[in-house]
């Protein structure tokens, strides 16, 4: 695997820049050296450009008042003892928490999801990560097919985008079913507009939903400065109450040297991993029981 990409993609790179920002204010209180005025700023700067270049999709605004309460501590922190006062003292109390804020906002997009139901079908709505290029064995969602009892379906078409996929959607048949969208990658190659991306994805999110139905999406790996499409996939999944595959996941597939043919799309290794990866979470092997699809 490629450990820096990944460690920037997936963003786990955020939370140990802001690991290293909450460090380099508390260590300084504990020490009188000379030169920790000076490590402690460096540490911080080197802290919030892991999390700046993390391509964690936190607003804009959070970041901007990151970076000044950083300037401003650094300021404070940098003069000498006597010069020092309740500024100094209050900027590294408000950086601390404003960095918990951000490991509080983050961890939720990280850990693990849990994906139980009743389920009678799987649905895949996606591209050609998961439709295949036609040069590997089997597909994901034909694996799954073969570790689960129940009827998994394949949509994906290679090419499709966030609209083109509604016409996807409206080819599922199931009530009462799982549906997982893997979906969006080529919004993000090509360019798609935010807002484009955001009107594309809530109505296909508005075709597919329907009671009794559980939606679930890959997040997307992201670029650096292109996290307005990870905020419209975080934004819409709360407002459609879609349970979001942290980018971790599908960026370790594609990021590992044999899960890939080309770099993108996926080889028979990387079909199996993703087959043993929606296996795992949505503990069918523990769950899924023998049914006919509606």
């Amino acid at each position: 695997m490629n450990f820096l990409k990944y460690f920037f993609v997936s963003g786990e790179s955020f939370f140990y820049g802001d690991f290293l920002i909450i460090l380099a204010t508390v260590v300084p209180s504990f020490s009188s050296h000379k030169r920790l005025p000076s490590i402690a700023i460096s540490t911080a700067g080197i802290g919030f450009l892991l999390v700046f270049f993390s391509t964690t999709p936190a607003a804009f605004g959070f970041y901007l008042a990151w970076f000044i309460l950083i300037l401003l501590w650094a300021v404070f922190h940098h003069r000498s003892a006597p010069a020092k006062s309740g500024r100094h003292f209050g900027s590294s109390v408000l950086l601390i928490l404003v960095s918990l804020a951000g490991i509080a906002l983050e961890y939720p997009y990280w850990k693990t999801p849990v994906i139980s139901g009743d389920f009678k079908t799987i649905d895949i709505v996606g591209d050609s990560i998961s439709s295949g290029i036609g040069r590997e064995k089997l597909t994901w969602p034909a694996i799954l097919q073969q570790k689960s009892s129940l009827k998994v379906t394949n949509l994906a078409v290679a090419g499709a985008k966030v609209a083109s996929a509604i016409t996807q959607a409206q080819a599922i048949k199931s009530i009462r079913g799982l549906v997982i969208l893997e979906i969006g990658g080529n919004d993000l190659l090509q360019s798609t507009s935010a807002l484009e991306f955001e009107n594309g994805l809530r109505a296909l999110l508005l075709t597919v939903q329907r009671p009794g139905r559980k939606l679930v999406m890959f997040e997307l790996p992201l670029f650096p400065f292109r996290q307005s499409y990870g905020k419209v996939q975080r934004q819409l999944a709360g407002e459609f109450n879609v349970i979001l595959i942290p980018k971790r996941f599908l960026a370790g597939i594609l990021l590992t040297p044999d899960g890939t043919v080309d770099g993108l799309h996926l080889s028979d290794a990387g079909h199996q991993q993703m087959a043993d990866l929606v296996w795992s979470l949505t503990r069918l092997s523990e769950d899924a029981k023998p049914c006919h699809p509606e």
